[in-house]
């Protein structure tokens, strides 16, 4: 309907020239005569097909109006569809613009999608001739409207080796957006070479400083703009690289030889004019060399270079009219209104873009018409209309937008190819002795400096992905210092205390390695806003002999001024600050991805264009979106709804989920509070680095892990008895128990023992006999807050464990009835730390969790963490009488200090994915082996026909349980906790998925998400 409404002409030239080619007797001579003439006076680049048609449906139009409607055809009016210029009499004044004056379109600038759509519509319907609607989307629709996708501008393409693939696909992508929006001309690319590192509004808007990468990316971006029929307008004619002053303030001078001008700035447009670009934008710029007036109004630059000697036949957009830049040259208090107009269109400018005045330009323009000052009107006229036509026939704006058009805007294959762009631009410089990628964790200590960041920035939350790390921030705008404490400073023109504060720590702290993130940096201000207290701070750091890594999401030219700070620090620079890069950057840096990009410009110094260092991966887990692992968004999303479903139905106060897929997380996501309380004073939100009591999963992420080490160095026998170990077993009922009966809860052992009833008084309160207040040599053991027990506390325990009774086999049987026992593990911990000859905790840290990244990995995690990061399970009314919050949730683990094999262990989901991916790959993670693919094939094996577990691993059922996925293979593995929590892997799949709750909280008798099966409805949607 939208189309037969707005182009009832176009349909009656599209029949009549159907006809024609059909008949020629139809066509009259003179008809036929004036589309002959049109055509040979076209631009080559707009003759096409239908080029009979094209020149018909521009007579009819043009025979139409009247001489203002036909000037109205050069402008394009701004337009908004943000709610602060949708306001009525807004709406109105483009509305009467339309009606009464026929313009030739509109250029969008902020707002939001659906809106702009719905105005994109409404205009429409009131223009006479169809107007085409334009944006300023260089890096994509972003640049201009929210919820949409911003790519990377053009020097961070520029810092791609080998990038017209990419960026042929993103010009592609671009032009789909803006044909969805019922956009037909975008004014990009830049094609300026940006060689001066002080231009304050190209800059990182250009490909680089090279001219041949500039014309070679930008005729690659305008391809994929024109395959998806959107008209590329490259820019700033003749070349705004090299200027110090912003054309939106003032008038930039270039004082260049021609010579220079043919070899640098004009190079890109003549490359492009070669291969038919259609249509540049002048810039107002004043080029001595070339003219004494601006070039955007100047017949010598844009008729005699411009069209004759570089033979550009297409369409001359102007720059935006109302910019300082050229306004200011013809104020209105000494020339009529309209006369800047006026002289860019006699100037060779076919379409004037956002005029201030565009009724009085009109009017101007008209009296010079009607005095025939104006050459080639109607011609010219034509032209415009000859390019709409040609464009509007690659479109079909509907009336109305698909079901969800943001959506639309925002599809997998949008996101990953905006991830590919800022990941191959990433950039590292001086990596010595290849240190990048970082690769023994364990003999490093690392700590993060946010410079000009107020909080902990999502930089430093990623890096958090992939070791312990001790981080700091400093905001750029501090506190006075009081004036005595000025007066012990060396320097009393700036605030140091908080930056001596931090060094102190890091030398206290004993850091070797320390990461620079610069933040908040700004190319309007010195040294890009990089104040005199951040510059001495990195100065100080540089003479401490630690290794420095910087890392920057700005302007490669701010490198200067790193290089006069520090010396040859290992560099990894993002070229732009936004989550994609915050969660990049840290995968370069830890080898989860390699980095390939290169200096798009030459900053000076020892930073010159084509500097970069390549760096391969090292296999730990990275970041994808889920359709790069074959997983679905939508499948994700609809998981995300039946965890919030199990929140709204209070299941849990709170939850994290993991998922990961081919060593790629591709969920990690918190949800909920710490508790169910209303009191948002003290009921915290949950956070990707907060940790849970993951109960049971200690048994097979703890001290399992132990067996299978040393089952892999033949140090365990999983037939021989377990008093052959633990010599003190022999006098028990337990010394004859194999261990392999132990994994595999077989045993014959009771499953539990409620041993703190032991230790309370008639009360049910800790006994002074077995527990104190307060931490004392004789009584070390933390069970709870303000509750420690006696040294020998894990003796008596096991004293009470052997002496349990054992149940006996079922008649006829060799074996015991399966039958789930945290007491194996209390044995099997007793075994590790026999063979370890250490306590249980400091051997996986040394062996598993600290080479393995594991920050948040840890048994008695008060420790070592704020006890407000810890998530709070039960309330506990039988033993200890207080809220358990980092302290372990079982009463046996925690009479023993926190640290048992059943129990104990703190983590947050990410840390045990890890954990699972290194069983998945093998037994191998980044590099280093940690136990062999064929032990973790044995112990995660079904062993027997009726008992469905492996060694010490559960299994999938024949039946639904509650927390383990159907769509899991038989081959996939894991354990839950009864905290709420479960781990499960699947090797065929290459999948592993976490989830961790407080369930329990404030009572355990909170089934609910065992009665719902939450967790494995919500993981069986990863198909």
């Amino acid at each position: 309907m939208f189309w037969f409404h707005n182009f009832f002409a176009f349909f009656q030239i599209v029949i009549l020239s159907f006809f024609l080619e059909k008949n020629t007797k139809m066509t009259n001579g003179k008809n036929a005569d004036f589309s002959k003439e049109n055509t040979k006076n076209l631009p080559q680049i707009f003759k096409k097909e239908n080029q009979l048609r094209a020149s018909q449906w521009a007579d009819s139009v043009y025979n139409a109006l009247n001489t203002r409607q036909r000037i109205g055809q050069l402008f394009i009016a701004r337009a908004y569809s943000n709610t602060a210029e949708t306001k009525p009499e807004k709406i109105k004044e483009l509305e009467d613009l339309i009606k009464n004056y026929n313009i030739g379109g509109l250029c969008f600038f902020q707002g939001t999608p659906t809106k702009q759509y719905e105005l994109t519509q409404k205009y429409q319907k009131l223009a006479k001739t169809p107007m085409w609607i334009s944006i300023d989307a260089e890096w994509g629709l972003g640049m201009r409207l929210d919820s949409t996708i911003s790519f990377p501008r053009a020097m961070t393409l520029g810092a791609i080796r080998n990038a017209d693939s990419l960026v042929l696909q993103m010009g592609k992508e671009i032009g789909k957006h803006c044909k969805k929006m019922g956009i037909h001309i975008n004014f990009a690319p830049v094609v300026d070479v940006n060689n001066n590192p002080k231009n304050p509004v190209i800059d990182r808007r250009s490909f680089g400083d090279n001219p041949q990468k500039v014309a070679q990316l930008a005729h690659t971006y305008a391809k994929g703009l024109k395959e998806e029929g959107i008209l590329a307008v490259i820019k700033h004619f003749p070349g705004h690289g090299d200027t110090e002053v912003d054309s939106h303030l003032s008038l930039p001078k270039i004082s260049h030889t021609k010579q220079r001008l043919e070899e640098i700035e004009l190079f890109p447009f003549q490359q492009l004019i070669n291969q038919n670009i259609e249509a540049i934008m002048a810039g107002h710029l004043h080029v001595s060399a070339l003219d004494t007036i601006p070039a955007s109004i100047s017949k010598k630059i844009l008729g005699e270079i411009l069209q004759k000697k570089m033979k550009f036949e297409g369409l001359i957009f102007s720059d935006a009219l109302e910019m300082q830049g050229i306004a200011n040259h013809y104020p209105n208090d000494k020339f009529p209104a309209g006369e800047l107009e006026l002289r860019a269109f006699q100037a060779g400018i076919d379409v004037l873009l956002i005029s201030n005045d565009i009724p009085k330009a009109i009017t101007r323009i008209e009296k010079a018409f009607l005095k025939n000052e104006i050459k080639n009107f109607e011609q010219r006229i034509k032209k415009i209309l000859i390019a709409k036509y040609h464009i509007f026939q690659q479109h079909d704006f509907k009336e109305k937008p698909s079901k969800n058009l943001t959506a639309s805007l925002n599809l997998p294959e949008s996101k990953i190819l905006q991830k590919q762009l800022f990941q191959k631009a990433i950039t590292v410089l001086d990596n010595k002795n290849n240190f990048l990628p970082i690769k023994e964790l364990d003999t490093l200590r690392i700590a993060s400096v946010a410079l000009g960041a107020k909080e902990k920035t999502f930089f430093q939350q990623h890096l958090d992905n992939y070791a312990e790390i001790k981080h700091f921030f400093i905001p750029k705008k501090l506190k006075s210092l009081k004036k005595e404490e000025n007066q012990n400073n060396n320097n009393q023109d700036f605030n140091w205390a908080e930056y001596k504060e931090i060094l102190d720590k890091i030398e206290k702290g004993k850091f070797n390695t320390i990461i620079i993130s610069l933040h908040d940096l700004n190319k309007k201000n010195p040294n890009f806003n990089i104040t005199e207290q951040e510059y001495s701070f990195m100065r100080f750091l540089g003479g401490l002999n630690k290794k420095i890594i910087v890392c920057g999401f700005f302007s490669p030219y701010a490198l200067s001024i790193i290089e006069k700070a520090l010396i040859s620090p290992t560099i990894v620079w993002g070229y732009e600050e936004n989550e994609i890069t915050a969660l990049l950057v840290p995968q370069v840096i830890f080898g989860a991805i390699g980095a390939s990009g290169k200096l798009p410009v030459n900053v000076g110094g020892q930073y010159v264009a084509n500097m970069g260092d390549i760096t391969e991966g090292l296999g730990r887990i990275n970041y994808p979106l889920p359709e790069e692992t074959g997983l679905s968004s939508d499948s994700l999303a609809k998981m995300d709804i039946i965890i919030k479903q199990g929140l709204w139905n209070k299941e849990f106060p709170s939850c994290q989920v993991l998922v990961i897929k081919k060593n790629g997380v591709v969920w990690q996501k918190s949800y909920g509070n710490f508790t169910f309380s209303n009191d948002k004073n003290t009921n915290k939100t949950v956070q990707n680095n907060n940790l849970y009591d993951v109960a049971s999963i200690s048994k097979v992420l703890g001290t399992l892990l132990g067996v299978m080490y040393f089952y892999d160095k033949k140090q365990i026998d999983l037939n021989e008895k377990i008093e052959f170990y633990l010599p003190e077993m022999k006098k028990t009922n337990k010394g004859k128990i194999i261990i392999k009966d132990l994994l595999m809860h077989q045993a014959g052992l009771i499953p539990y023992m409620r041993l703190y009833e032991r230790t309370t008084d008639n009360f049910c309160k800790p006994s002074p006999f077995f527990y104190q207040k307060n931490k004392t040599d004789k009584f070390p053991l933390a069970v709870a807050d303000n509750i420690f027990a006696r040294k020998d506390m894990p003796e008596l325990m096991w004293k009470w464990y052997m002496d349990s009774p054992i149940t006996p086999k079922p008649q006829g049987k060799e074996r015991h009835k399966h039958e789930y026992s945290d007491l194996s593990f209390y044995i099997l911990q007793r075994l590790v730390e026999k063979l370890a000859n250490e306590k249980l905790n400091i051997f996986l840290d040394k062996t598993f969790y600290k080479p393995l990244g594991l920050g948040f990995a840890s048994y008695n995690p008060l420790e070592k963490f704020q006890k407000n990061q810890i998530i709070p399970t039960e309330k506990d009314t039988l033993f200890r009488h207080q809220l358990i919050q980092g302290h372990v949730h079982d009463q046996g683990a925690s009479m023993m200090g926190g640290l048992a094999g059943h129990a104990g262990l703190f983590s947050n989901a990410q840390n045990l994915g890890i954990l699972l991916q290194m069983l998945l790959n093998g037994g191998e993670y980044a590099g280093k082996k940690y136990i062999s693919k064929e032990t973790i094939t044995l112990f995660t094996s079904q062993q027997y026909e009726d008992n469905r577990r492996g060694l010490g691993w559960d299994k999938p059922d024949k039946v639904d349980i509650s927390y383990i996925p159907n769509i899991m293979s038989v081959q996939s593995f894991g354990h839950s906790g009864f905290t709420g929590c479960v781990v499960w892997a699947d090797p065929v799949q290459d999948l592993a998925v976490v989830f961790l709750s407080n369930r329990i909280h404030p009572k355990v008798e909170n089934d609910k998400l065992i009665k719902n099966h939450t967790r494995r409805k919500a993981f069986n949607l990863l198909r």
